[in-house]
């Protein structure tokens, strides 16, 4: 039987208040309805009773009243678990087939990323910047290589089996650009990162002797 089936009958009082409890108990939908629902009433302080009604249509003197007391909210709540973990890749590659071109028109990405689909944002602003004065030119085979970082969170409920995922991915900066295997182009600060390196390395701090008085 169909939730929206289960919810009209229960409507049209042709469910007793025990038939109604037992179809809920098994359908998972509704479970979650129900969860829903208490978990809501349980973050007002002021509610502190919850009461159903089951009776036959035209018999309100035989109505059958239950009511439920806030420290037993809980037993009607379907707990849940949820752990998250986040993993930084540097200098990988994710292909571009959907970026976005101007400023304002959504912040999500599409593109390919180890053979599969993903969705991802860029918080690398100063790329941005330039794929938005249009510096940045993007073609069938375009990739860039950046520092990812992928969010996953899993999460599973007492009464399913498996794992639900969920996984986010960030572009933290991008460090070059490339149209294909033969022609690669580097970000402003990518550039700006290699120069201050190659300072460093002409004029090492260690290197430095102060005169003699």
């Amino acid at each position: 039987m169909k939730g929206i089936e289960i919810i009209e009958k229960i409507k049209e009082k042709k469910l007793s208040q025990e038939e109604a409890l037992a179809v809920v108990a098994d359908d998972k939908n509704l479970r979650k309805i129900v969860s829903n629902y208490y978990k809501a009433a349980e973050k007002e302080p002021q509610i502190v009773t919850i009461e159903t009604c089951s009776n036959e249509e035209g018999k309100i003197e035989q109505a059958e009243v239950k009511r439920i007391e806030r420290k037993d909210f809980q037993t009607h709540i379907v707990e849940s678990a949820t752990t998250e973990d986040t993993q930084t890749i540097e200098g990988t590659t994710i292909g571009i087939f959907a970026p976005i071109l101007q400023k304002g028109h959504g912040k999500t990405w599409n593109g390919i990323y180890s053979g599969k689909s993903i969705q991802f944002k860029i918080e690398d602003k100063e790329f941005l910047e330039q794929v938005y004065n249009n510096e940045v030119k993007f073609g069938a085979a375009t990739t860039i290589k950046c520092t990812l970082q992928i969010k996953r969170k899993q999460t599973r409920t007492e009464d399913e089996p498996t794992v639900k995922e969920n996984f986010e991915y960030i572009v933290k900066d991008v460090q070059t650009w490339a149209d294909d295997e033969h022609f690669q182009s580097e970000t402003k600060r990518y550039k700006r990162i290699k120069a201050d390196k190659r300072q460093l390395e002409l004029f090492p701090e260690e290197g430095i002797q102060e005169p003699e008085e």
